[in-house]
This record gives structure tokens, sequence and C-alpha cells, in this order.
């Protein structure tokens, strides 16, 4: 994850700006989940498109850059090792399920036990 993710981000210094282009993005990219609607779809790739527009505006009214396109793919590599970071962490919790390697408890697991007891 720090060479990943940490180090790249230091590296260009990304700003608030950026990180938040980042977290909509992961959270609306939606193309590759099938089992969507289709306006779902749609309404991912409309915020894709409006998102890309407001980076653009601030690259070129707050940042005062001309030629961005470097940084943003940057940023689009630290997208995609997010996301790799997170299917490692789920098969990571999996096979520690599966082998009981660790106690794995979700927020709240105590009040739904105590409430069906």
């Amino acid at each position: 994850m720090i060479n990943q993710l940490m180090k790249p981000m230091r590296a260009i210094q990304v700003t608030e700006f950026e990180i938040a282009y980042m977290l909509v993005h992961m959270l609306w990219n939606v193309q590759e989940i099938g089992c969507l609607k289709t306006s779902t779809t749609k309404l991912g790739e409309e915020i894709s498109e409006l998102i890309s527009h407001e980076l653009h505006n601030y690259y070129i009214k707050e940042m005062c850059l001309t030629n961005y396109v470097q940084r943003v793919t940057k940023l689009i590599k630290m997208i995609e090792s997010a996301k790799e970071i997170r299917e490692e962490v789920k098969e990571i919790t999996t096979m520690s399920r599966i082998f009981d390697l660790f106690h794995v408890e979700t927020v709240g697991s105590g009040l739904i036990k105590d409430a069906g007891s």
C-alpha cells in the first residue's frame, strides 16, 4: 500500500480535490458491475463525466496547469492500485475466515447476537 499509494501521492503532492475526484471515480465507476439497471449505469457515466469536467476546471482555474495529462494518468494508476489492494484485502479476509486464522467481527455484530437471544 505504501509503494502503490502513499509514495505516489506524496511524489505529486495530491490535493484534497484530487482525492475527492479519486473517491468519486471509484464509487461511480459502475461499468464493471453487470447486474445494474441501465439507468444506474447511465447515471454513473454522467457522474464520471461531470467529475472529469470539474477536475479539468480545477486544473485550469485553480492550479493554473495547461498540461495536466501526466498528473491525471498518475491519479488513474493510483485508483487502479487502490482497487487491487481492495481485492487483496477481500482475498485475505476470505482466506482467514476459511482457515479460521483471525477472528473477524463486524461492527455491531454483538448487538445482533444480543437481540436474537
